[in-house]
């Protein structure tokens, strides 16, 4: 199933604050992140969505829109050109804004790509 905005209640991505994350997507890889994930379970704490060119990451139990991805699509897969964490998302320090472009690092690769990752530490600040 390809997840669309219309099958989750979610609010809408309004501003944001640029996050350091850049990746690139081979075509295989691109193809499930164009999949995004709809939640099964309750404990399950993201719904993705593609809608081209971004990538949509809203809390599952809110609907809260957190990470927003633009890709550019060529023929040899994908890459990010920008990440933004959306302003109502307590965003503080740099290193704060690290961990987020951290955390959204991990569920891409975790929760789309279905790989191991290592959960990112958050920052004491």
């Amino acid at each position: 199933m390809v997840a669309s905005a219309s099958d989750w209640m979610i609010e809408p991505f309004g501003a944001g604050v640029p996050l350091p994350y850049r990746a690139r997507f081979t075509p295989d890889e691109l193809a499930r992140l164009r999949e995004g994930l709809v939640p099964g379970e309750s404990d399950e704490k993201w719904f993705v969505y593609y809608h081209a060119p971004y990538l949509h990451f809203h809390r599952s139990w809110t609907g809260q829109a957190v990470y927003w991805v633009e890709l550019v699509v060529a023929d040899d897969g994908a890459a990010v050109v920008q990440a933004l964490l959306a302003t109502e998302v307590p965003a503080g320090s740099a290193d704060r804004l690290r961990f987020h472009a951290q955390l959204l690092e991990h569920t891409v690769v975790t929760l789309l790509l279905g790989r191991d990752h290592p959960f990112p530490e958050l920052p004491d600040d």
